[in-house]
């Protein structure tokens, strides 16, 4: 779990060590050099008695300065040459000077004694946390500062955090939320080994240094971590489950005649990387996730990208497209949902799948949704002066969601642009609703009270309690297209879905009171399939693909059955 202080590596003494050397060889130097003066002090004053008195102050002033072992060997060679051999004329005056020293080097020794232990402490608290005793992340990156250039192979970091904490500890209560964090520290801690390092870096993270070790041993230290604290624990006569994502990034040592890298340079980026990883395990729902640098919001192509998005936002310059939800039963335009398009300068017209991940990954995540909520309310005020009004609905992360003042900032923008709060319709993903449910419900809740309507999004691609799911104020459930696009009547002739998880979807949502939505419908074949698993409505590029403003206005002439008809298909 810790680093022992007298661990050799690679050939050196840990720098504890060489401090304790260098400070046992300035002792020695010391009393060579007193021993020394006092021989010529004596010889020079012929053994007059201000040379013992010399002595004495000698023996009373190195007291205060010198260790005990060097002490001890100042004060045996000045009593031995001076007191115990010869005529002993002064040996009472150095038998009291042994005296008056030991007493004042006991009473230095008890003083220093009690600073070093104040300055532990003091030092302890400030790069442990004090709830599990574990480093914090200050002191995580002075160990690892101090492993890069001792270790012989690789540098490994993984960060543990832990879901639904936020939930736990507002169920629980703080104290037992804290007994909950104990057991997951004391439990990561009996997974990896004595030599790896383990820290806490925030309310539900901890992090874990792993030095010279393989990537796929790597791996499964991470495993073994994961068994540990996703094993059912109880605390106060209550059975806790507690799951954790993990981020792991590894450094290995460069080539010899490789320029070396700044240590302090290489655990920054090992804490960026395995943040990064952390964001992809959480964003994929999966359990562990190796950094890749393919998927690195600040690699230098994403960088520029973010600089274009945030002027973007900025100058207004990103569109909304409209993909219709249609009724599968009256044949009409039950809603529209709003896509956000970027007609990017040198790259052309980009989805939102190549641009919304680097946004919900950084701070342009609450700009991009206000540009987003602010265009699609316009173009709603727009459609029910020209009598077609259709409610739109509007995609939010759960960071988003969560921000403090979000559902007031949507009720202000209703009102601002006169649009009834019933036109609107906000889709949460499933996965996203485990972030904090009992937040996410009362954010909801208050936009519901006035008359928004809430959508589940993406429902299967992630996991959530249903008993959360069962008190939100959801009235629309959308099933993720990976269970529907290919599915068609027979099972010969599907070619991808899943129709077992499509019924028992449609099944679920029906019995919570929910209209349920197909997404990903692609063929004819899937409509018809889908109308018979129980879905009520359906979403596609079959159907109808996104489109502007412009074209939207004339798709929603007059209300006629346009499933398969080429205009839908713009």
């Amino acid at each position: 779990m810790t680093i022992s202080p007298g661990l050799v590596r690679g050939g050196t003494l840990p720098p504890e060590a060489r401090a304790r050397l260098r400070t046992l060889l300035r002792g020695w130097v010391v009393v060579l050099a007193l021993m020394v003066s006092t021989d010529v002090l004596v010889a020079w004053t012929d053994r007059a008695p201000q040379a013992y008195l010399a002595a004495f102050l000698v023996i009373t002033g190195i007291s205060f300065v010198a260790r005990w072992s060097t002490f001890t060997v100042l004060i045996g060679y000045i009593v031995v040459r001076y007191a115990a051999v010869g005529d002993g004329t002064y040996t009472a005056w150095l038998l009291a000077a042994c005296a008056v020293a030991f007493a004042a080097w006991r009473y230095s020794e008890r003083v220093n004694e009690r600073q070093r232990r104040r300055h532990a402490e003091i030092e302890h608290l400030a790069t442990h946390d004090e709830l599990t005793g574990l480093p914090v992340r200050s002191r995580l990156r002075t160990v690892a500062t101090e492993l890069v250039p001792e270790v012989t192979t690789s540098l490994t970091l993984a960060l543990v955090d832990l879901d639904r904490f936020v939930e736990i500890s507002r169920t629980l209560g703080r104290d037992l939320g804290d007994d909950v964090i104990v057991e997951i520290a004391t439990r990561i801690a009996r997974a990896v080994r004595p030599q790896d390092v383990v820290a806490r870096l925030g309310p539900s993270q901890f992090a874990i240094l792993l030095p010279d070790v393989t990537l796929p041993f790597a791996r499964s230290i991470v495993e073994a971590v994961r068994r540990q604290v996703t094993t059912t624990m109880c605390l106060g006569g209550v059975d806790v489950d507690v799951e954790a994502n993990v981020g792991i990034a590894q450094w290995s040592t460069p080539p010899p005649g490789t320029p070396a890298v700044a240590p302090a340079r290489v655990v920054g980026d090992l804490l960026r990387q395995a943040e990064i990883a952390l964001h992809e395990a959480e964003s994929q729902l999966a359990p562990a996730a190796v950094y890749d640098v393919a998927v690195e919001v600040h690699s230098a192509d994403r960088l520029e990208l973010l600089a274009e998005l945030r002027e973007a936002i900025d100058t207004r310059s990103l569109a909304l497209r409209y993909q219709p939800v249609l009724d599968l039963e009256g044949s009409h335009v039950r809603s529209v949902e709003a896509l956000v398009h970027w007609q990017h300068p040198t790259r052309g017209l980009l989805a939102p799948r190549e641009f919304l991940p680097i946004a919900e990954a950084t701070a342009l995540n609450g700009p991009l949704t206000d540009l987003v909520l602010d265009l699609a309310l316009a173009q709603s005020a727009v459609l029910s002066a020209t009598g077609r009004a259709v409610e739109i609905s509007v995609n939010v992360s759960p960071r988003t969601l969560l921000t403090t003042g979000f559902a007031a900032h949507v009720l202000d923008a209703l009102e601002r642009h006169a649009v009834s709060p019933a036109m609107l319709r906000l889709e949460i993903t499933e996965s996203g609703l485990h972030t904090d449910p009992f937040g996410a419900r009362a954010v909801l809740q208050r936009l519901s009270d006035h008359g928004v309507k809430v959508s589940i999004d993406d429902f299967g691609a992630g996991y959530s309690s249903l008993t959360h799911l069962r008190d939100l104020p959801v009235d629309e459930l959308k099933i993720d297209q990976g269970f529907v696009t290919g599915l068609a009547t027979t099972a010969a002739e599907s070619t991808g879905g899943d129709p077992m998880v499509v019924r028992a979807a449609a099944l679920l949502g029906h019995t919570l009171g929910m209209t349920v939505v197909a997404k990903g419908v692609e063929t004819s074949a899937t409509v018809e399939t889908v109308k018979l698993l129980g879905c009520d409505c359906a979403q596609g590029f079959f159907l109808a693909r996104p489109m502007t403003p412009e074209r939207l206005m004339t798709y929603l002439g007059p209300q006629t059955a346009r499933f398969f008809t080429p205009r839908g298909r713009s």
